[in-house]
């Protein structure tokens, strides 16, 4: 007789099983957890509206948003609210989970990406769209394309419902292809992004634990990382899922079944298609803004860690012609507010004869948005005596209107910003003053703006290439399918960087820089798809000379 503890082991599982179907039973369950939880948030949202300070009440408006204080405070009310709602709504999610199958769970997925949205638009609202109001440089905004960045993230963070709801009115061939390929999509991207963060724990962690970052702070610098990851590996993720999946569906006849009952090549490999598009579009949402921005914050943090110091900031010489004044600041912050001012600021005025009228050094400057004022703290002033010997007359504070002193810091760094780093609206903002800039800056910002679009679309090219090449009719022609998707790749990858560096320099028009080696790679993945879709060999590069000689 087996011992009272195995005995208590093996049931376990059937009391864990039968309580579970017995939560399943239970009718309205979920929609009364959404029900009571809804409740719960609409009352504790509107105690806290109510309890607002005066004025507060009135929702952020251009005004509003213009007060940093104001919208520093509507931010922390959206993510303590935003935080409670989803407490309140998390029992609902749990019951719909255990409860729900099939197409009925696209009501809670629903849900989940609305609740999600509204977060995440919310949150970029307050954060950034004052700066399509009153540039933090100067330069002319472009409202336009800030809200091209919201339609597309908050299109890529609505789109999961219409994915379930086209896997659950799919046949059932595409789900079984969509789930031989999803799993080794999913492994690659988990496996390649552990590869990455793990590189830079143990080449950086030493630097880390000086600059004093817990695991909460790395958490979040490699959650804000993940938009720069998931463009840099998502094309690999796709070729090895698409090959891998086709791959193995052919070597067990799988594909021969397929196409006997009747249906195309095409048609079978849509689902993959859908999805390789779908992943173009999210590429493009992070590429928009997300990711220079992540490019940008890492690349400073690499600078505070070599110089031991703080995030380091561009620092700049700048010469006004017209007014015969010399700026050399040691570091202009992008975002210029109060605490976060320039840094060891010298300004030299001079007269149209060249000699010196006035040098102001100060500790710290800043520069006012919308209004335009400057405002220089700590301030040496020197001026020249009557023998033209320079003397410090006065130290103190020195403020100068848009009218005094016409530049702006986007005039300053217009022609000495990274355009890796710039996301699309500020690209265009700098573009905006093209009739200032040098020929090859304003290339390497044309170009930059191209290939934010150029380059997710990359995405779908890679399963358009790599799931024809996946399909074999044999075991002897798989490796040779996969070795040609690798080679194509790698050539596209290479060709691309060459072509990118080529438009940065000003040798070939920025558009065909950025789209050229795109519709070669779209040319060669009809072209291959259609061979495939006949059952004939692509002719070798040797055949077609010689049909044509």
């Amino acid at each position: 007789m087996p011992p009272a503890s195995e005995v208590r082991s093996r049931r376990r599982p059937g009391a864990a099983r039968a309580a579970l179907e017995r939560l399943r039973a239970v009718p309205w369950l979920t929609r009364s957890l959404f029900a009571a939880g809804l409740t719960i948030f609409a009352i504790s949202l509107w105690r806290a509206l109510r309890a607002l300070p005066e004025g507060g009440a009135l929702f952020p408006l251009e005004d509003s948003l213009r007060d940093t204080a104001r919208r520093t405070m509507w931010l922390e009310f959206l993510r303590h609210h935003w935080s409670i709602g989803t407490l309140c709504l998390l029992p609902a999610l749990l019951s719909a989970i255990i409860k729900v199958r099939g197409l009925s769970l696209f009501l809670p997925v629903v849900v989940g990406s609305v609740w999600l949205t509204l977060y995440w638009a919310g949150a970029d609202i307050l954060k950034y769209y004052h700066r399509t109001l009153d540039d933090p440089l100067g330069m002319e905004p472009s409202p336009e394309a800030y809200w091209w960045k919201v339609g597309l993230m908050c299109a890529i963070l609505l789109s999961p419902p219409v994915l379930l709801w086209l896997y659950w009115r799919s046949t059932l061939m595409d789900r079984y292809l969509i789930r031989n390929f999803a799993t080794p999509f999913f492994l690659c991207l988990g496996g390649l992004s552990g590869i990455m963060i793990s590189m830079d724990l143990l080449n950086n962690m030493n630097h880390y634990a000086g600059q004093n970052m817990g695991p909460g702070a790395l958490a979040i610098h490699f959650l804000g990382q993940m938009p720069l990851t998931l463009m840099l590996i998502t094309e690999v993720s796709l070729l090895m899922a698409s090959l891998f999946a086709l791959g193995k569906m052919s070597r067990y006849n799988e594909v021969t079944a397929i196409l006997t009952a009747g249906r195309s090549v095409f048609r079978m490999l849509l689902p993959l298609l859908i999805f390789g598009l779908w992943c173009a579009l999210g590429l493009m949402a992070l590429n928009f803004h997300l990711a220079p921005e992540a490019m940008m914050a890492k690349e400073k943090l690499k600078d505070g860690i070599r110089s031991s110091e703080s995030l380091q900031d561009p620092g700049v010489i700048f010469r006004n012609r017209a007014d015969f004044r010399t700026w050399v600041v040691h570091a202009i912050p992008y975002d210029q507010r109060e605490g976060n001012e320039m840094r060891e600021v010298t300004v030299v005025q001079q007269d149209a004869t060249g000699e010196t009228k006035e040098i102001l050094m100060a500790r710290k400057a800043l520069w006012v948005p919308g209004r335009g004022d400057w405002h220089l703290y700590d301030v040496t002033r020197f001026k020249p005596d009557a023998s033209g010997k320079l003397q410090r007359t006065e130290r103190g504070s020195v403020s100068m209107t848009r009218s005094d002193w016409p530049e702006t810091p986007g005039v300053m760094l217009q022609d000495k910003l990274d355009p890796e780093h710039l996301g699309v609206p500020s690209l265009l903002s700098c573009l905006k003053a093209g009739a200032t800039l040098p020929a090859k800056v304003k290339a390497r910002y044309e170009t930059a703006v191209q290939w934010r679009f150029a380059l997710p679309l990359r995405a779908f090219l890679i399963v358009l290439v790599a799931a024809p090449l996946g399909l074999v009719a044999s075991r002897r022609n798989m490796l040779g399918g996969v070795s040609k998707a690798f080679g194509i790749f790698f050539f596209v990858y290479f060709a691309g960087t060459l072509a990118l560096k080529a438009g940065e320099g000003a040798y070939v028009p920025p558009v065909m820089a950025a789209w050229s080696v795109n519709i070669i790679f779209a040319i060669a993945g009809v072209l291959i798809f259609i061979y495939r879709s006949r059952n004939r060999a692509a002719r070798k590069w040797w055949q077609w000379i010689l049909l044509r000689g």
